[in-house]
Parts: C-alpha cells; sequence; structure tokens
C-alpha cells in the first residue's frame, strides 16, 4: 500500500480540487515507485470516477509502468473504506512481520503466529508435513 486518499465531495457551493487531477497525481506516484523496482508488479486501484481520458493518458506516456484497476459498477464507498481499512491493517502487519524477520531472525514463528497458522502455511510453502517444532523467522526466508 503506497498511498490512501478518501474524501468526500465538498457542497456544490463550495470550491473543491477535481477530481481528475487527484486520481492523475496518484497514478504517477505509482508508477514513480515501479521506476525504482522494476522487478515488482505494482496495481493503482481507482474508483469509477478514475475512469477517465487523463488517467488513461498519463500510463500511455510513461509506457504503462504500473496496472490500473479502475471501480466500474457499484456505489460500493462504505464497504470499499471497510475493504481499505483491512487492506491498510494486512500492510502494517505485513511490515511488521518483515521488521522483526530482520531484526529477530531467529525468534520462533509461534511469537507472532498459532500453531494451525504456521503449520498451514509451510504445508503450503513446502508442500511437506511441518516440523515438530516451530521454525526461525529465518526459515521462511529460504
Amino acid at each position: 500500500m503506497l498511498d490512501a486518499w478518501m474524501w468526500a465531495r465538498k457542497p456544490k457551493t463550495e470550491p473543491d480540487v477535481k477530481e481528475s487531477v487527484r486520481w492523475v497525481e496518484g497514478y504517477h506516484m505509482v508508477a514513480d515507485l515501479a521506476a525504482i523496482l522494476p522487478d515488482t508488479r505494482l496495481v493503482y486501484i481507482a474508483d469509477r470516477e478514475g475512469d477517465l481520458r487523463a488517467l488513461m493518458d498519463a500510463a500511455a506516456e510513461r509506457g504503462h509502468p504500473a496496472d490500473w484497476l479502475v471501480r466500474s459498477k457499484h456505489n460500493t464507498l462504505e464497504r470499499l473504506e471497510c475493504a481499505l481499512v483491512i487492506y491498510l491493517i494486512i500492510a502494517w502487519r505485513i511490515l511488521h512481520l518483515v521488521t522483526w524477520g530482520r531484526d529477530c531472525p531467529n525468534l520462533p514463528c509461534e511469537v507472532v503466529f498459532d500453531p494451525a497458522e504456521w503449520q498451514a502455511a509451510w504445508i503450503v510453502a513446502y508442500h511437506t508435513k511441518p516440523p515438530e517444532t516451530p521454525p526461525p523467522w529465518v526459515k521462511w526466508c529460504d
């Protein structure tokens, strides 16, 4: 998660920033990051308001360095905000786990995962029965 903007339109009687500017600015942020991370697939996600020519032109001008996805059908605002909150929490937890893994690679994985969680992850990752004792963080980086 690079950036998240949530806003509501101001009343028509009040001046406001044109939304199309925000969508294009957001895409440029992701495209800039894509130039730094060429081996990473980045996806820019926009609300249905992001379905505009300026965004398509910005992507084309930069050679489409990042994919983009535009929501197009439902007015899914309350649900979209809930999803974004969950995604932000997941992103924070992943960052937290990565930081612990770098700072304390020999900690057993049970520090943050229940046995059922790490054992299921082991089976998916290695296609073998999990070990009897929880592996340290460093094992997951192999």
